[in-house]
């Protein structure tokens, strides 16, 4: 069993499948995303205004990944209260993925460049 089962969190150099992982994963939570919004527009179909109606959001999760990565790029509007602490709670969440995923990749290589014997 892992300490810390996050792949981009492990002890070890960075590697291509580390980077692959950490990509997956983010992936996986705009994913996530998609299936909660789903939720809140089957329960009130008027939850969303915007260019894409509620209905097009619980067919096609597109949207997640977009306001994971930019949130000020939304051509969907959460008008429900829940649909707007959804669409905070990611963009928050879609940039802190980020931004500490980043330093810890770019830390871990550091110290594994420190550790290797120079030639």
């Amino acid at each position: 069993m892992h300490d810390n089962p996050h792949p981009g969190f492990q002890k070890g150099p960075v590697t291509f499948r580390r980077i692959e992982g950490a990509i997956a994963s983010y992936l996986l939570l705009g994913i996530a995303w998609a299936y909660a919004y789903q939720l809140v527009a089957h329960s009130d179909p008027a939850a969303f205004a915007g260019a894409v109606t509620a209905s097009t959001v619980s067919h096609h999760g597109r949207t997640s990944v977009s306001l994971l990565s930019q949130p000020w790029l939304r051509d969907i509007s959460p008008v429900h209260p829940i649909a707007r602490s959804l669409a905070t709670a990611e963009a928050i969440t879609g940039q802190l993925y980020l931004a500490i995923l980043i330093a810890r990749l770019v830390s871990q290589e550091l110290f594994n460049r420190q550790q290797k014997p120079e030639n």
